[in-house]
């Protein structure tokens, strides 16, 4: 049988499905269709969801967790797979990448020391990690520069899991998590493996980053030099100005009267934005949105300066001196860690990038 919601009117018909009967109610229902591999595909889903839930007049909001979002869908399909084999075609999106991979469902290594606040229960008898618990489980396995990029993309307003491209990135709403929850989940933690790694991570973890590109050009700023950064001030991220008025501050919603900008350093009167692969304008180089916005010096930087390491160090010491913090000559290790620090950090493909027309391509979900 399809699915039926009397209240609102609308039915949820798989045309295909061999094990369900037609919709077979009245003529002024909406009746939305769909198909077992529509089903069957992640995205397709998503789609269909949307639909849905508009005719039921709640719009779909997705999960703040992309990857809660998608391996509890992944569990769901391989259940159902398992269960009717032949009837319910299901391909994990990912080669080799399934709910039944120890990295994601096998906790046995963690029975003794299993942190309070590691999983979540969503129902039907299914528990998915926490944004905390993943952290944490990532520490031994990730050089210390990985895990802070990790820490600020869960503290930031943005997600890269599961998307089409390493170019890709989701917005949301609000973070996943912060520096204080994850502070406080460690503090369970202690004598698991991995403890000390993202302690000493969170450290240099920035709250609020809106963008991949925002992170990494926060890293390679503040990060001490000897881990390839400038070691520079740190900035306030996703900080609004309101152009009307001058006001500085916090913006509460992106919907309101201020505009967002990557980095900001209001007391010393600093702004650094990402502007993608379009150089900026002589209005944006004066103000970004207004010239008399306020008396800010802004520092627009685009693919190919960030891609470049003598641009960015270029762009890096003209920041440094307006923050009054001048960095010290060049030497061969600043030089070397700074390289190094590039290799270890994720970043889309700098060379593919210079040859698009449109580099960067956000997905705003909320």
């Amino acid at each position: 049988m399809a699915l039926y919601w009397p209240e609102q009117k609308v039915a949820l018909q798989i045309d295909d499905d061999p094990l369900a009967l037609p919709y077979d109610g009245p003529d002024d229902w909406t009746v939305i269709h769909t198909t077992v591999d529509q089903v069957a595909d992640f995205d397709s889903f998503i789609a269909v969801t949307d639909k849905l839930t508009e005719a039921l007049g709640s719009p779909f909001l997705p999960s703040s967790n992309a990857r809660l979002q998608r391996e509890v869908y992944e569990f769901l399909m391989e259940r159902i797979a398992d269960e009717y084999p032949g009837v319910y075609p299901y391909k994990p999106r990912y080669q080799g990448e399934t709910t039944d991979n120890p990295e994601i469902l096998d906790l046995s290594d963690w029975k003794e020391h299993l942190p309070k606040g590691s999983l979540r229960d969503i129902g039907n008898g299914v528990s998915m990690s926490t944004p905390e618990f993943h952290f944490l489980r990532m520490a031994p396995k990730l050089k210390l520069s990985q895990l802070i990029q990790l820490g600020m993309e869960l503290c930031g307003t943005y997600g890269t899991d599961h998307m089409e491209s390493p170019r890709d990135y989701r917005l949301y709403e609000s973070p996943v998590t912060d520096v204080d929850q994850l502070r406080s989940y460690l503090r369970d933690a202690r004598d698991v493996e991995g403890y000390r790694a993202a302690m000493k991570a969170l450290n240099y973890v920035v709250e609020e980053s809106p963008s991949p590109a925002a992170t990494y050009i926060t890293m390679l700023l503040t990060l001490p030099r000897h881990m390839g950064g400038y070691d520079l001030f740190r900035p306030q991220l996703s900080f609004g100005i309101d152009a009307r008025f001058g006001g500085m501050g916090m913006a509460p919603s992106a919907d309101g009267p201020y505009e967002l900008y990557d980095l900001c350093w209001a007391r010393q009167g600093v702004v650094v934005q990402f502007v993608g692969d379009q150089p900026p304008t002589p209005r944006e180089r004066r103000g970004l949105a207004a010239p008399d916005l306020v008396d800010m010096f802004v520092v627009c930087l685009t693919i190919s300066q960030v891609a470049d390491d003598g641009a960015f160090d270029e762009a890096a010491r003209l920041i440094a001196d307006k923050l009054g913090c001048p960095v010290p000559p060049e030497d061969e290790a600043f030089r070397a860690a700074r390289a190094q620090l590039r290799e270890d950090l994720t970043f889309p493909d700098y060379d593919h990038m210079r040859s698009m027309s449109e580099d960067w391509h956000c997905h705003k979900l909320v």
